[in-house]
């Protein structure tokens, strides 16, 4: 979280962060569903030219509602199924 927070304040004092994040199975860390709710919406606040990209396995019914509930029009969502490796 706190680099949405940093890019955030890069933005807003000029700074010259490239405007895109990479966050890799966030939820590794064992975040609740409460938890994955407040980071996407920090990350669906950000200004419209920020790309994120998050690699997530979602295994918890929660969390997978939580992603679930994130509009269409505010994300690309590509789901590759049960298997990581085709």
């Amino acid at each position: 979280m706190n680099t949405v927070l940093f890019l955030k304040q890069q933005y807003k004092c000029g700074g010259n962060h490239p405007g895109m994040l990479i966050f890799d199975e966030p939820a590794q860390h064992s975040i609740g569903a409460d938890d994955t709710r407040a980071f996407s919406d920090s990350i669906l606040k950000l200004e419209p030219d920020c790309q994120v990209i998050i690699g997530i396995t979602i295994n918890n019914a929660d969390i997978r509602k939580v992603i679930s509930e994130i509009e269409e029009d505010k994300c690309n969502l590509i789901n590759i199924g049960e298997k990581a490796f085709v």
